[in-house]
């Protein structure tokens, strides 16, 4: 699978940009957090700038996903989002953008992957547990610093200082990446515009810090399905969360594959040890603020409408779903969004078919979708509710985004319809939601005042960028007061 080659991909991905300054317009913030060689100098935060058309970047990056997919190579969200960021940075001034990436997509190459997780815990020599695919042990750096330096790769820290500190350790991961030095002419447009030392430690790091954050997120549930009997016989418990994201806890990976009869590689490094404060920095607080006014006139922390119950209800539940999401627990806060859609728009004794389809109608046009298309789309989330209720069966990896979307957008047009106080209460609200759905079924257009009654937005509303509270990093060097 391609990208399509047509006037919405052309224009959208030939519009699309990369800028060190936070566009006035939509963007998407790429990783940030990376190190100069000697590894104290932070690099400026990059976006990606994008055109508000009628092709949205969510359905980019899932095209993106499901081709890097069928090319053999991995791919989710994130993934998606640095091959695109790549991508528009090395584009030829003329010729087909959506080619340049199809050629791009075509490019991969066969590697293994090692990663560590080094904990500030000096293990017992010999200490050994093997746990599925990762293994507990002492962390020797000798063999990595061997490959590293053979291969021309290098550490922001010195790895000697990690030996002996206890690890996980999941050895030799067979994948397949893509060749980003099988197009010099491409290299060569993406150095002559960041410089080669910036992009390498930027756009081409992001890509494989994306990779390794991508099989790094898989070793939770690989370790808890190792120790699924021992823990369910009341045994003995192993918290691998706390294992892969304790306070000083470093993630080291090396990628490796074989070019031009030579070794070639990439190591990567995070620091995943870092004090989350729970107070916002006052600007982002400002604008988060700003943004609910001008959209909802949303001046206290609930409206006082009629609407009020319904609106604390639906958002109590946001909240669970988002906080599990945000403790590490992805599946309980997909449990948890699809739950509050059903307490928001399901009637006593109606399907879940019910509530897809007020769902499909309040949000599709916010996607750039058909209400059919919306539709199949809710089908499938709510068949993957049913098998992890049912059956156990774990939602597929990202539907805990997809869902997420979904009922944030239904969020705003609840806090829409409330604004616009033309309803009596939550039952008067879906009987005209039914209204809107009844006439999109039969092919009619609903007129704007039925639209904008039951929240739906006659332009497309754009939330703050998600951003992290303040932080505080231990692996940090401070600049010194003079």
């Amino acid at each position: 699978m391609t990208l399509p080659n047509t006037a919405l991909f052309e224009t959208f991905l030939a519009s699309c940009t990369v800028t060190k300054e936070r566009p006035n317009g939509p963007s998407e913030r790429l990783r940030d957090g990376a190190f100069d060689a000697s590894g104290t100098l932070q690099l400026p935060t990059l976006y990606l700038a994008y055109p508000d058309g009628p092709l949205k970047l969510e359905s980019v990056l899932a095209r993106l996903s499901k081709s890097l997919g069928v090319a053999g190579v991995d791919g989710d969200r994130s993934i998606a989002l640095a091959v695109l960021a790549l991508a528009t940075e090395t584009r030829r001034s003329e010729g087909s953008v959506v080619d340049h990436v199809n050629e791009l997509l075509s490019r991969s190459l066969d590697a293994s992957f090692t990663m560590w997780a080094v904990l500030p815990a000096r293990a017992a020599p010999g200490y050994r547990v093997r746990m599925g695919p990762t293994e507990l042990r002492p962390f020797d750096p000798q063999k990595l610093r061997y490959w590293a330096n053979k291969i021309g790769c290098a550490y922001p820290f010195e790895l000697s200082e990690l030996a002996g500190m206890m690890c996980v350790a999941r050895d030799r991961l067979e994948t397949r990446i893509l060749d980003w030095s099988a197009d010099a002419a491409a290299l060569r447009r993406l150095y002559a515009k960041w410089g080669e030392s910036f992009a390498t430690m930027t756009l081409l790091d992001d890509y494989y810090h994306t990779v390794f954050e991508y099989f790094l997120r898989q070793l939770p549930e690989q370790i808890r399905e190792a120790i699924m009997v021992i823990e369910a016989g009341g045994m003995l418990h192993v918290d691998e969360t706390e294992l892969l994201t304790h306070l000083m806890t470093r993630t080291l990976g090396l990628f490796q594959w074989q070019a031009d009869g030579k070794t070639r590689g990439w190591a990567v490094a995070t620091r995943r040890g870092r004090i989350t404060s729970s107070h916002p920095a006052p600007e982002v607080w400002a604008e988060v603020r700003a943004w609910l006014r001008e959209q909802f006139e949303l001046e206290g922390d609930l409206p006082t409408t009629r609407l009020a119950d319904s609106v604390r209800a639906y958002t109590s539940f946001l909240q669970r779903a988002q906080r599990h999401r945000w403790g590490g627990r992805p599946q309980e806060g997909f449990l948890h969004f699809v739950i509050a859609l059903d307490l928001l728009l399901g009637l006593e004794g109606q399907s879940t078919q019910s509530v897809s389809a007020r769902t499909a109608t309040l949000v599709h046009r916010a996607f750039g979708r058909t209400l059919g298309e919306q539709k199949v789309i809710l089908k499938r989330l709510y068949n993957s509710r049913s098998k992890y209720v049912h059956e156990g069966r774990l939602p597929p990896e990202g539907e805990d985004d997809e869902v997420e979307a979904i009922c944030v957008e239904v969020l705003w047009a609840l806090l829409a319809a409330s604004r616009a106080g033309e309803v009596e209460d939550v039952h008067d609200w879906i009987r005209q939601i039914d209204f809107v759905t009844s006439a999109l079924d039969a092919g009619r257009t609903p007129s704007d005042d039925d639209l904008s009654r039951i929240g739906i937005s006659l332009e497309r509303r754009v939330r703050p960028s998600r951003v992290e509270n303040l932080s505080y990093d231990p692996f940090a060097v401070l600049p010194r007061a003079d």
